[in-house]
């Protein structure tokens, strides 16, 4: 087997619960989605976060295949905090300097940021809008199969991002668990589906977060993600 279909393997079998052995003692997804959705709550009551248009419950016809004990299907949508917009030609001056990131400045080998540039906002389009904040994922909805992927690592004065990323940041999820479910192929089969647009063929940010997620018990989130490292480093 190559290399790269090997790697596939890998990311599929973490996201169906066939990479590492499951633990009877681990605290069950269903009670970490609640703990989730109380600290979104809380957000949102502090004004930290917009509060969100309810996302649809799963039904059984989306589900593409079983979990094993103790897991979830959940909507992604529930289990992050988008970042905030900046109209930035209305709240900077048009000579001000802007750290801005486009599709192309993403490394899609190592998923990381490689190139910040810095552009006054009179240069700028309409699209750069989305606020970077470390810690944050990025992640295009443009051509989403060439797995336009990063997490912020830096703090930056205007650090702004095109709005052809969604940015968000999981709540009580292993960032590195969510990363390996969005490079995995049932992801990439799922929005090749969904997409749209002839020049630039993407997907919506409402389509991403509906996406049905299978939400681990956060200690076998961390088995699964130090598995997944190891067998990485051999490929």
């Amino acid at each position: 087997m190559k290399a790269a279909e090997l790697r596939k393997s890998i990311l599929q079998a973490a996201v169906q619960g066939k990479l590492v052995p499951q633990d009877i003692h681990d605290e069950p997804a269903s009670v970490l989605l609640e703990r989730i959705r109380d600290k979104k709550a809380r957000l949102v009551k502090e004004g930290k976060i917009k509060k969100e248009k309810p996302l649809l419950p799963i039904i059984e016809d989306e589900i593409p295949y079983d979990l094993p004990d103790g897991w979830i299907w959940c909507r992604l949508g529930e289990l992050i905090q988008i970042a905030e917009n900046n109209n930035i030609h209305k709240s900077l001056p048009e000579n001000t300097l802007v750290n801005y990131v486009d599709i192309d400045a993403i490394d899609n080998k190592n998923y990381c940021i490689k190139n910040v540039k810095q552009i006054p906002v009179k240069n700028l389009s309409s699209r750069a809008r989305r606020v970077l904040q470390k810690g944050f994922i990025v992640y295009s909805l443009v051509r989403p199969y060439l797995n336009n992927i990063a997490v912020v690592e830096d703090e930056k004065e205007n650090y702004i991002g095109s709005t052809g990323f969604v940015v968000f940041k999981p709540i009580k999820i292993e960032i590195n668990y969510f990363i390996s479910f969005l490079l995995s192929p049932f992801v990439k089969t799922y929005y090749l589906s969904l997409l749209s647009g002839f020049n630039s063929p993407s997907v919506s940010q409402e389509d991403f977060l509906s996406t049905p997620f299978p939400l681990p018990p956060l200690a076998e989130q961390q088995r699964i993600v130090s598995k997944v490292n190891e067998l990485m480093s051999l490929c």
